[in-house]
């Protein structure tokens, strides 16, 4: 793994995906956050960033929370973060996804 602490940690913090395609992101947390809450959010500063609404699939067994975002367009291009609700502060890693069409490639 890449990037990450012993907490959170993705396979690559940078993603690409084509306009109108989806990007699939996967996140291994910690067997202590089995029960926790997680979810993505979008903006370049983990303290203001907005959730984003889109499928999240939990894999408590294998420990992989699993995020996809469909129909991609430009604008969803941005920082995302991978993230886990704790008390206090929560756990969080950025992902860089940029967004290309066709031509572009």
């Amino acid at each position: 793994y890449l990037a990450g602490s012993s907490v959170l940690s993705v396979f690559s913090n940078s993603l690409r995906g084509q306009e109108g395609g989806s990007v699939t992101v996967q996140c291994r947390y910690d067997s202590y956050y089995d029960t926790s809450t997680k979810y993505w959010c979008k903006g370049r500063e983990r303290s203001t960033c907005k959730t984003v609404k889109v499928s999240v699939r939990d894999d408590p067994f294998h420990r992989v929370f699993t995020m996809t975002l469909n129909s991609l367009e430009k604008k969803d291009e941005d920082w995302y973060w991978c993230a886990i609700e704790r008390t206090g502060v929560d756990y969080g890693i950025p992902l860089y996804l940029a967004v290309y069409n066709e031509k572009t490639m």
